[in-house]
């Protein structure tokens, strides 16, 4: 049986505030430029919407919690029941069932990827027809939202299990105070957070949604529809 996590409040309010201010900031930085902050609040919304509910998702589906019923006796439900909450999680664990976390939770972000890009990058691209901006060049909501499934189950799952791990493991032999703990805790999330979005980066141009290969598909698109 898992244990309840007592620092869940803590690590999600920390996860929390990290996304939100760096994605307003971001939001700002690359609106503002235009003038166009304030004309797109419904944007800004949707995409701070989204940026909650894809901290929480990833905090609150890798920590461990009590449970609440009575465990499953048989099939798959027992076999993801003897799963721990992540790979490194404390606890005398096989390595089967710490492989078996990474696949598993990897299934798990990369449909809440899947879901929160067809919702986030179905609405903006809607809102943008909606007021006759052209969006030939943007990606088709189905690529953007497999590859962000893809990107979440590989990296967001990899990088935020190892956090987990680490917090677990190596934080408590610091015998921090909890001013330091929180402070250490929160720069390894932003710097984890700032890595992820440097990785999407490189991920959506690798795969061609943005960038030179984007623009390549583009325009062999435009020569097929003539």
């Amino acid at each position: 049986m898992w244990q309840a996590n007592d620092r869940f409040m803590l690590v999600m309010a920390l996860e929390l505030a990290i996304g939100c201010v760096s994605k307003m900031a971001a939001e700002w930085r690359e609106r503002n430029s235009r003038g166009a902050f304030w004309k797109e609040l419904d944007f800004v919304a949707s995409d701070m919407a989204l940026e909650i509910i894809g901290d929480f998702t990833l905090v609150y589906l890798l920590s461990p919690a009590a449970a609440t019923a009575a465990p499953a006796t048989s099939g798959i439900g027992k076999m993801i029941n003897s799963l721990p909450a992540y790979f490194l999680a404390p606890g005398a664990f096989s390595v089967a069932q710490r492989g078996g976390a990474i696949l598993y939770k990897g299934a798990l972000f990369w449909m809440v990827g899947l879901a929160a890009s067809m919702i986030g990058h179905g609405a903006t691209v809607s809102l943008m027809k909606s007021r006759g901006v052209d969006v030939s060049a943007m990606a088709s909501v189905l690529d953007n939202s497999i590859q962000w499934g893809n990107f979440m189950g590989v990296s967001s799952n990899l990088r935020y299990q190892l956090v987990n791990g680490w917090e677990a493991r190596l934080l408590p032999m610091l015998k921090l105070n909890a001013l330091l703990d929180t402070f250490v805790t929160f720069s390894v999330r932003f710097g984890n957070s700032y890595c992820g979005g440097e990785m999407w980066i490189w991920w959506a141009r690798t795969v061609g949604l943005q960038g030179d290969k984007a623009n390549e598909k583009d325009k062999k698109d435009l020569k097929k529809k003539k």
